[in-house]
């Protein structure tokens, strides 16, 4: 895996063309914005940075390379905003939070300082030497990390992470497994909504709880509004009640982050029954910074069965009416470690749910009792199977060579099915080609004229 970070100012008025160009070189192109303000020098003021994280690693055979793909990338941006340095930090690394820290420790560079770019793949040494102003914290906590003597990540590295998880937060640990690869990184393809602030004045100065209720409502559905199209959620609203001569804060939190304004408007509601105000209130004013992406919503071009029924039902409709009743089937797993048997086509019944075609007990196809688990993810499967095993040309894989083929992971041995007319025994290896292609590949015993030899497959493709 390899990423690219393209960071530029987070006021760039033309940072959709910078969008386009970037999605000419990888589909997957990622918006990312700071949460906090970073002071990169104590001499310069705190800007928020923001730009886009490229994941590359599937398109360097297109580019020649990531070296290439970084050169025609940097022409790009130079050729359309060569006037824009902003747009000039760039940042590679083997995992995306290390390019994006790595992009905002560069300098604004120019097409001859090119070479300079981190184009091979990170050490630890090149992590530890990062300063933790490139940290997506807050500024108290990197002058208290300064005050202490952390002045880089392999200051923080070095000590116990409950002793800088107590003094810190948990967020610095998380910080520190997305820099190493530990931690999961999750982008969202959109950017952060700015940190939301809003007042309304009452219309008649005063203390009774359902006046003030009114007022919160119309600013929360403001806020509702913001967060939808942002497609995220807040944690923690912040209102300041402003008398004549006083103001009195309300902290309202939710664990999980909400975003409608009726979920608001209840918890206010509670929280607003043990306060009592002994002057007329005047203005109401809100502050929402606690932001989370909201990860519920449906990002396909397919309308989700489980929350948008009725679409969905619309959709399977037209479609048995155009193709077929027996033409649309949907897809499930079957609890059945032989990758053909592992999955099965069923038809749409007229409710839009798929026909249970288990027999009685239970029971599927290959004898199994369907438990409605997973099962178990002991290791990776290919996103692309074949529809059958084909027969590995040239000679057979040798590991400890420098052959075609090197090792990714393996062997998963798969040993089923003996008590039926397709049994299973091979052994399963991810490996990695010359073209950089991530096979799956298995071994299995054959045998021919009374003579048992090892034959070798290809199931599929990791991408």
């Amino acid at each position: 895996m390899r990423w690219i970070s393209v960071i530029y100012s987070a006021n760039h008025p033309e940072a959709e063309d910078i969008l386009k160009i970037c999605q000419d070189f990888t589909p997957k192109v990622y918006i990312q914005t700071d949460r906090f303000e970073t002071p990169v020098q104590d001499n310069q003021p705190s800007i928020r940075h923001q730009g886009l994280l490229l994941e590359v690693h599937a398109s360097f055979r297109l580019f020649g390379g990531e070296e290439n793909l970084m050169w025609q990338l940097w022409e790009r941006l130079n050729s359309k905003h060569a006037n824009t340095p902003q747009a000039n930090k760039l940042g590679s690394a083997s995992t995306a939070w290390l390019a994006w820290c790595l992009g905002k420790t560069q300098p604004d560079r120019y097409l001859k300082n090119l070479m300079n770019l981190h184009l091979q793949p990170c050490e630890q040494e090149e992590i530890e030497r990062l300063p933790v102003q490139a940290l997506d914290l807050s500024i108290p906590d990197r002058q208290l990390m300064l005050q202490c003597g952390f002045e880089t990540v392999g200051n923080l590295m070095r000590q116990a992470r409950e002793e800088l998880a107590r003094r810190f937060g948990l967020r610095l640990l998380q910080q520190l497994d997305l820099l190493t690869g530990q931690g999961v990184f999750t982008p969202s393809s959109h950017a952060e909504l700015e940190v939301h602030e809003d007042q309304e004045e009452m219309p008649f100065h005063a203390t009774e709880q359902s006046r003030i209720e009114k007022v919160i409502y119309q600013l929360l559905c403001r806020l509702e509004s913001g967060l939808i199209h942002s497609k995220q959620k807040a944690e923690r609203l912040d209102f300041v009640f402003v008398q004549a001569h006083d103001m009195i804060p309300m902290q309202v939190l939710s664990a999980h982050g909400l975003q409608r304004a009726n979920d608001w408007a209840l918890l206010v509601q509670y929280q607003l029954s043990r306060m009592k105000f002994q002057d007329d209130i005047r203005w109401i004013k809100l502050r929402c910074e606690h932001l989370t992406p909201a990860f519920d919503h449906n990002g396909t071009w397919l309308p989700d069965p489980n929350t948008d029924k009725e679409q969905w039902i619309e959709l399977c409709d037209k479609l048995k009416a155009r193709l077929g009743n027996d033409a649309v089937k949907q897809a499930f797993t079957v609890p059945d470690p032989r990758p053909e048997l592992g999955f099965e086509y069923r038809r749409l019944g007229a409710n839009g749910k798929a026909d249970n075609r288990m027999g009685q007990g239970g029971k599927a196809r290959s004898g199994i009792v369907n438990t409605n688990l997973r099962l178990p993810e002991s290791a990776v499967r290919p996103l692309w199977l074949l529809p059958a095993p084909q027969r590995l040309k040239g000679k057979a894989p040798d590991w400890n060579s420098t052959g075609e083929w090197r090792l990714l992971s393996g062997p998963e041995r798969i040993d089923f099915g003996w008590w039926d007319k397709q049994a299973c025994k091979r052994d399963y290896y991810r490996a990695l080609n010359k073209e950089v292609t991530q096979a799956w590949l298995f071994c299995e015993e054959e045998f021919h004229q009374g003579k048992s030899f090892l034959q070798w497959y290809i199931h599929g493709y990791f991408g």
